[in-house]
Formats: C-alpha cells, sequence, structure tokens
C-alpha cells in the first residue's frame, strides 16, 4: 500500500495536484506512451534535472498556496485592528481557521518533500544501476570485437621456428586418435632429414613434412622428396605427407594431390590463408582420414608385398594384441558407464516429473541431450490423447501447438530436425495399441 492510499481527501489532492505538475513540466501531457518511453529512454534528455525541476517547481507553488493564507491573515488582522474590533468577533474563527490550514498544508509540504525525495533517490539509484549494466554489456561486447579482431589479425612471430611450430603443435595424439584410437604422434622435427611430425599407426607410419609459408618454392619440394625417398628406401615409414598452413597453391602439385612411389603413398594439402584454424584443423583431418582409407586400401591385396603364411601371422598378432587392450582396459568400464548412464537417465525422468507436477516450464537445453527424445514423444502423446483426434497432413505441427496450447519447450521439439509426423503417429500407435491415428 503506497502513502497515497494511507493519507486523508486533503492530501490525496496535494499529491495529485505535484504529480500533474511534474508530469505537466516534463512535457508528458502531449505525448503518446510510445513518445514517453522513447523520451525515457533517450541519452540526451537529462531526466534526473527534469525531476529536480519539477521537484523545485511544485515545491515553489506550495509555498506560494502559503504565502497567500500568510498574506490572507495578515488581511484579516489588519481589517481587525481598522475597524477596531473585540478580539472575540467572528473575524477570529476564520483567522484561527486559516492558521490550522496553514499548518495543515505546512505539514503536507514537508510530507511531500520528503515522499518526493525518497523516490527522487529511489530513482536515481536505479538510474545508476541500469546505467553500470549498459556499461557492463558495453565492455563485454568490446572485450569480444577486441577477441576478433586479434584472432583474425595476422600473427606476428618471434622466429621462424615460432611460426612452424604452429602447424606442427595441430598434428597432435588427440588430432591422430579421431582417425585411429590406437595411432600416437613422435615429434622428429629436431631430426635433421626424418620431417616434422612422424603419426605411427598399428599398421605402419606416416611421415608429415609441415610448412607455414606464404609461398611453397620448388627447393621445398625437392627437398620434401629428397626426404621421403631416402627414408621409404630404408623402410622408415610408408606414407609421406606435405602440409602447407599458409599457402593454397604448391608449386607442381596444386592444393591436393596424392602420388605413389613404388608402392607407397606421398600426398600434398594447401590451406589458403584467408580460412580460419577451426576450418584448417578439420580439413587436415579429413585429409588425413582419406589418406589412411587410401593406405588400407591399398594393403588389402596381400600378394604385392608379402605371402599369405606372413600376412596372416602379422594381422592375428595385431588383431590379439588390439584384444588384450579391449579386454585390460576398456571393458571393465562399460558395466560402470552402463549402470552410470542408466541412473542419470532415471534422474532426468525424476526431475521432469517434478517439472510438469508444479507446472514449470522444462528448460530448452534439455532437447540437446542424446536419448531423451522418446521420453518427450510419450509426454507430448499424453497431452495430445485426446478421443478421435486426427493429426492433419498438413500444417500438422501448427495445429498440435494451437490445439493443445502447447509452450516453448514442446514448440522447440516438434520443429526439431528430423522430428517428424509419422514418427509420432507411429509412437502413439504402439503406447495405445492402435492400428492408425490418422489416414
Amino acid at each position: 500500500m503506497g502513502i497515497y492510499d494511507k493519507v486523508d481527501e486533503k492530501q490525496k489532492e496535494i499529491i495529485i495536484k505535484f504529480g500533474e505538475v511534474i508530469y505537466t513540466l516534463l512535457g508528458f501531457d502531449d505525448k503518446t506512451e510510445k513518445d514517453i518511453i522513447k523520451m525515457l529512454n533517450n541519452e540526451t534528455i537529462d531526466i534526473k534535472e527534469k525531476i529536480k525541476e519539477a521537484f523545485v517547481h511544485g515545491k515553489n507553488i506550495n509555498i506560494e498556496e502559503i504565502d497567500y493564507y500568510k498574506n490572507r491573515i495578515n488581511e484579516l488582522e489588519e481589517k481587525n485592528k481598522l475597524i477596531k474590533i473585540d478580539i472575540e468577533t467572528p473575524y477570529m474563527n476564520d483567522i484561527n481557521e486559516l492558521r490550522a490550514d496553514l499548518k495543515h498544508k505546512e505539514e503536507l509540504l514537508h510530507q511531500t518533500i520528503l515522499l518526493n525525495q525518497e523516490n527522487y533517490d529511489k530513482g536515481l539509484n536505479e538510474g545508476k544501476n541500469y546505467n553500470n549494466l549498459l556499461l557492463e554489456e558495453k565492455n563485454i561486447q568490446i572485450k569480444d570485437k577486441d577477441e576478433l579482431i586479434v584472432l583474425y589479425r595476422p600473427k606476428k612471430y618471434d622466429n621462424m621456428k615460432e611460426k612452424g611450430d604452429e602447424v606442427e603443435n595441430i598434428i597432435s595424439n588427440d588430432l591422430v586418435r579421431i582417425i585411429d584410437r590406437m595411432a600416437y604422434v613422435q615429434d622428429t622435427s629436431d631430426i635433421r632429414g626424418s620431417g616434422d611430425r612422424l603419426i605411427i599407426f598399428p599398421d605402419y607410419k606416416m611421415m608429415i613434412e609441415c610448412k607455414n609459408k606464404g609461398v611453397i618454392h620448388k627447393s621445398d619440394i625437392e627437398q620434401f622428396k629428397d626426404h621421403y625417398i631416402n627414408d621409404m628406401n630404408s623402410n622408415k615409414y610408408e606414407v609421406g605427407l606435405f602440409i602447407s598452413y599458409n599457402c593454397e597453391y604448391i608449386l607442381g602439385k596444386g592444393s591436393l594431390k596424392i602420388e605413389e612411389y613404388n608402392g607407397y603413398i606421398i600426398g600434398y594439402l594447401g590451406l589458403s590463408s584467408d580460412i580460419c584454424k577451426d576450418k584448417k584443423e578439420s580439413m587436415i583431418i579429413y585429409f588425413l582420414t582419406l589418406i589412411n582409407d587410401m593406405f588400407k586400401q591399398n594393403t588389402t591385396d596381400i600378394t604385392k608385398q608379402e605371402n599369405l603364411q606372413d600376412h596372416l601371422i602379422k594381422s592375428i598378432l595385431e588383431v590379439h594384441n588390439d584384444i588384450l587392450i579391449i579386454e585390460k582396459y576398456e571393458i571393465p568400464y562399460i558395466d560402470i558407464i552402463n549402470s552410470k548412464y542408466e541412473n542419470k537417465k532415471k534422474k532426468l525422468q525424476e526431475y521432469i516429473i517434478n517439472f510438469d507436477e508444479n507446472n514449470i516450464p522444462i528448460p530448452l537445453e534439455i532437447h540437446y541431450i542424446n536419448g531423451t527424445e522418446l521420453i518427450f514423444i510419450d509426454k507430448l502423446i499424453k497431452k495430445i490423447n485426446k478421443p478421435d483426434f486426427i493429426i492433419p497432413k498438413q500444417n500438422w505441427k501448427k495445429v498440435l501447438i494451437d490445439e493443445f496450447n502447447l509452450d516453448e519447450f514442446y514448440q522447440t521439439l516438434l520443429n526439431k530436425k528430423g522430428m517428424t509426423r509419422d514418427k509420432i503417429v507411429h509412437r502413439y500407435n504402439d503406447i495405445n495399441n492402435k492400428h492408425k491415428i490418422i489416414d
């Protein structure tokens, strides 16, 4: 309950009159609601100053009214003196009434001043807080822009080694295990004539030469060729790759080329300087995967390089080692992981029930959890489980949303990629043991 509801009728008149003065002084009396909101949000208009002016103006009006009553009292007192009337004359009643009114109005003025000062301070503090939020948001945006500028600004290097390390470090254990979980990387950049990275796959080795230069020269290609010819003749590895991180066109090879040397695979990949780091990493993964698949395909014909007995012995030992690793490191965790997964799904169901029972909207992020789609399809079917209801073939999502007043969560569910009418209909039939819901 505000102060307006607590005071008497005369005090209410003062509050209304004082509010009208401020409202008029701010120029709101001839403005629409949109205009008023726009003025309040306009940084060029000092609302604080306007309110202060209105406050002072209202204060002056009340002071003028008080002065009027004082003058009136003085006039009556002078009149009594002029006509030399007794102090008990009827005019004395008027004077006392005026004095009482004067005292009452002075009290109202004091209360109004205190009230408006409190509201003024409150509004000022809220304005400061809002301004601080705006500044904080502005600083966040500036920080984001600065980070983007740093991200896309051409990078400067203290030396050529630092520049080369940028691309070499991309070829990491985490990256190659996307291709083969048993693969790992050896850093050979400090070994003269051995490339920059050696990827050890279970059944072969892959050498990678990395260049982070704006132009790939003929001498770079010749040096790479000398390296892989010498190493492959010594059976150090079976695949040799040349990756140009900052130059899309490799002299004599283009941006992507795969060759063969004595049954071994040689590959070249050129990346443009204009694409971002994440995109380059994705292209490197694709390139390595492609080369790995080609090597696997080439080695299926065992008669080219080894006899049947050697191949079978090598293959069975590799499979045997894989099984030992799986049994030792992976199988013991299967039951634990499954148990944990089932417990989490059970807990999720309990929370969903609590959300429904308390009529609380389910967070939209739940849509992105794998395995929850069927849960919410079942809950959606409960919402549409209406006798003889038929889901139309045209605009069926809009019909469901409008007919059953579905909230944002279920609207998002219906609009998810892969969410079809048939999927909901078939689940409806399964739950209700029906042969059809539409046709």
